[in-house]
């Protein structure tokens, strides 16, 4: 859009319909991205908002993570068989327990 000017004033040099057409070109495209700015502007608002409050939610996680962490919480610890054997979680157990019932 920023060279439309310099491109009509060219065509209207080659020849007046051309200047014309291009003039026609230029508002019709103009127009379009008008409707469509107008018609999405909403949409991308409340889409921005939503993802903002999403990146929030992420936010407050991590730090709650962050906390569990530091409280040692969620330390890995070695089974009771040898040491080959996968690391199991303590700290979280209990619930994990209590939600399998």
């Amino acid at each position: 859009m920023i060279w439309s000017p310099a491109l009509v004033i060219v065509l209207f040099l080659l020849h007046p319909a051309y200047g014309l057409f291009a003039l026609f070109c230029v508002g019709f495209l103009f127009l379009l991205s008008l409707l469509t700015d107008l018609s999405t502007r909403e949409d991308l608002v409340r889409a921005n908002g939503e993802t903002a409050k999403a990146l929030n939610d992420l936010s407050a996680a991590l730090r709650h993570t962050e906390l569990l962490d530091g409280m040692e919480c969620c330390q890995p610890s070695r089974g009771a068989g040898a040491g080959g054997k996968k690391a199991r979680w303590t700290g979280l157990s209990i619930p994990r327990a209590a939600t399998k019932r």
